[in-house]
């Protein structure tokens, strides 16, 4: 709930209460495409949309830059996002018992307009102003990933699966207040991999590692500048052993 604080902002050095944001509104296009090749083996599709944010609601923080008033979160109507990109699946299986698949990703997010009255003009975000690190949050240009698994039959009713999976997120902006050092992650690596035996009548017994490489990641942001000027970052898993024991029916 947003106190008094919340909705203050300083609009040419005069505080102007605003008690309500504007309905946040997006007009998306997508269109793709996919089939099979040699015989249903070899798999494929191809995605791509736009997206066009009008009123795109921002909560940023107040205060901590000789604005706005301490300990205040306020929503605000930021302006214009434009989000578009395209998503490729490929998917194998050469042999039987192989199962392949490989995935990319690309995507291009800006700001067309950025608004925020509560900042100083050195403070903007706005592109058509004076410019600071100001990236929309959590999308990065690339993402790639690659899956793999091969299935043994042991016997009727018997299997046992051995596979793994590698995933690339690229550089990445974690808050919408993203000018602070430290509040976006650079890209990383992350692979997986685990074994599982099926047993007749559906028992499942599988183990799993995840993280293989222990990769320290980021995944989310905040800035709090208008309470004691924060900036927290929140961490991936670090490396995880699994094992379970289930029953499919």
């Amino acid at each position: 709930m947003n106190g008094l604080a919340d909705v203050t902002q300083i609009v040419s050095g005069q505080s102007v209460v605003v008690p309500f944001f504007k309905p946040e509104t997006v007009w998306t296009y997508e269109g793709g495409v996919k089939g099979t090749l040699l015989n249903r083996k070899l798999t494929f599709a191809l995605d791509g949309f736009y997206s066009d944010y009008s009123n795109f609601q921002a909560r940023v923080g107040a205060g901590g830059t000789g604005v706005g008033s301490t300990g205040a979160l306020p929503v605000i109507n930021a302006g214009k996002l434009v989000i578009w990109g395209f998503e490729a699946e490929i998917g194998a299986q050469p042999v039987k018992g192989l199962n392949l698949a490989l995935t990319a990703g690309y995507l291009d997010a800006r700001y067309d307009r950025f608004d925020d009255t509560r900042r100083a003009p050195n403070l903007s975000c706005n592109p058509t102003g004076t410019q600071i690190t100001c990236k929309p949050a959590f999308a990065p240009p690339v993402t790639a990933s690659v899956q793999a698994s091969y299935s043994w039959t042991l016997s009727p009713g018997r299997t046992i699966v051995f596979g793994g999976d590698g995933r690339y997120v690229g550089k990445q902006y974690l808050s919408v207040d993203n000018r602070f050092p430290g509040l976006f992650e650079d890209g990383y690596v992350i692979g997986n991999l685990f074994a599982e035996y099926n047993a007749p009548a559906g028992y499942y017994f599988r183990v799993n590692v995840r993280n293989v490489g222990d990769a320290r990641y980021k995944t989310d942001g905040q800035e709090f500048s208008s309470v004691g000027n924060i900036q927290t970052v929140y961490y991936g898993d670090p490396r995880t052993w699994q094992a379970t024991v289930g029953f499919r029916f």
